[in-house]
């Protein structure tokens, strides 16, 4: 019995004149299976489809983490290099204040030199 897609199988099993339901069902359930049959074969293959999408995502998601991790990493380097620079300017005006200091009490010292001297020569 050869089966043309198109035509239910009702109405091949009624040409052919065997019209009981315990030949038409299993020629419905086998349609009925092989239909099932084929949306499951698409299902998968979109399945396996999504799954790249999502394993592609993944990876992407993770090279960004890990690009987003370094970029971190280096404002944090940045700001630390800052943050020394801060300190050694403190450390140079420090002593830069302390140099004027020790200027100004050397100057006072060599006048405090100089009046001795002339006191002693008097």
């Amino acid at each position: 019995m050869k089966m043309n897609n198109f035509e239910n199988p009702r109405d091949i099993i009624n040409k052919e004149g065997l019209a009981s339901e315990e030949k038409i069902a299993p020629i419905e359930n086998a349609k009925v299976a092989q239909e099932q049959l084929s949306e499951i074969k698409s299902d998968f293959v979109k399945s396996k489809v999504l799954q790249k999408e999502i394993s592609d995502k993944i990876d992407k998601y993770i090279n960004d983490l890990s690009d987003a991790m370094k970029s971190q990493e280096h404002y944090q380097k940045e700001l630390e290099l800052h943050e020394l620079q801060a300190e050694l300017t403190s450390i140079i005006f420090r002593i830069e204040d302390k140099i004027e200091q020790l200027k100004f009490i050397l100057s006072a010292m060599n006048k405090i030199k100089d009046l001795n001297q002339i006191s002693t020569q008097n």
